[in-house]
């Protein structure tokens, strides 16, 4: 009867797309005509959709603050940073007839959608007397109650919850299922939301459950010099060593963004060009100049200078450096130290009213 009934929609629909009394008349010479059918189906779930009971992240790299939070730094892993993504789910017609977890993944302060997940089971394995296994690691060696554990640390389930789980997973009422997340260095920080919902046997689907986690802000940088060397050099004459965006040439001042803030610059001329000739030492201040995203200026060496542009994660810009001896000073070798300051940038970001809960319920939804 279904069957019949399919069908008997598709005629109709492709009948309102392409009428059957429509003449089309084509050239032969200009080829085929390509018509496009519009097809359409339904399918009507049966029973009640399945019903998230938790959901969490590991591992949190701060025990004191509410949440997960995830440092990402590349000079320990230059690849992305890995998280997982812990679902409890249940069914009110059986926890069988759960056929699928997803997970979605959005940007901080309910940002747009970065990418979707779809989870693996890691529900206790069944022992003696065919019950599950509570002792038994279901993931990284830790069992549900260990990764309960610090669910109830974070705050994202109270002991009631914590209880009820693991009551529902023994009596095989719930399932345990896991997402890998993939965050990487250069990516925002910021609060994240991720939303998990369920479908069932039939087609059924739960209803969202969201939960934050906290992707800390970073600072992050590479430079490919610790020394400017201008060579020879005549009074008057501004001798000017060029950056550029390659971090393979020393010799070409380059600095990165490794992190995932903004990264602002200052520099200071600590002594000037000193010589180096011990029986006449002279030194000059105000001497050399520094050029960072297209402002240049005269480093002195009373103050710090902070220059205004922001260098933006995984951008790379130039550093110029120039010294400029004024008429007169003494030939000989000349020193200085100049030194730089990486500063991070980090604007003030929302805080999620909740830390976990159906979509809606104070959680930002993010679709």
């Amino acid at each position: 009867m279904k069957k019949v009934l399919l069908a008997a929609m598709l005629v109709a629909i492709a009948s309102l797309v392409l009428p059957a009394t429509a003449l089309t008349a084509n050239s032969v010479d200009e080829g085929g005509v390509v018509e496009d059918i519009g097809v359409n189906a339904y399918v009507d779930p049966e029973g009640s959709p399945p019903i998230i009971k938790a959901k969490w992240e590991i591992y949190d790299e701060d025990q004191v603050k509410p949440g997960t939070q995830v440092n990402i730094n590349p000079a320990d892993d230059p690849g992305p940073k890995k998280l997982w993504s812990i679902v409890v789910v249940t069914d009110p017609n059986g926890a069988a007839d759960i056929a699928n977890v997803y997970m979605d993944l959005y940007h901080p302060c309910c940002g747009e959608f970065k990418y979707q997940r779809h989870a693996w089971e890691i529900t206790p394995p069944l022992g003696e007397g065919n019950v599950p296994d509570m002792t038994a690691p279901i993931f990284d060696g830790y069992t549900l109650e260990e990764l309960l554990d610090m669910a109830l640390a974070s705050g994202y389930i109270n002991q009631t919850q914590y209880d009820d789980i693991l009551m529902e997973v023994s009596k095989k009422d719930a399932r345990v299922f896991i997402v890998e997340l993939e965050i990487h260095h250069h990516q925002p920080y910021g609060w994240y939301i991720a939303e998990a919902w369920a479908t069932d046997t039939g087609g059924a689907i739960s209803e969202k459950y969201c939960n934050y986690f906290e992707v800390l802000p970073m600072l992050a940088y590479s430079m490919d010099f610790d020394t400017v060397s201008f060579g020879d050099i005549k009074p008057c004459i501004e001798k000017i060593v060029y950056g550029d965006k390659d971090l393979g040439t020393p010799d070409l001042p380059t600095l990165k963004n490794d992190g995932n803030t903004m990264i602002a610059l200052a520099a200071h001329d600590t002594m000037g060009a000193t010589s180096v000739n011990t029986n006449q030492p002279k030194t000059f201040i105000n001497v050399f100049d520094l050029r960072f995203l297209d402002e240049q200026v005269m480093l002195n060496t009373s103050e710090w200078y902070y220059f205004h542009g922001l260098l933006a994660p995984c951008n790379y810009t130039q550093v110029d450096f120039s010294i400029h001896l004024p008429m007169g000073a003494p030939a000989g070798a000349y020193t200085g130290v100049i030194e730089l300051e990486i500063i991070p940038v980090v604007e003030e970001y929302c805080v999620p009213v909740g830390l976990a809960g159906p979509c809606g319920d104070g959680i930002c939804q993010g679709s």
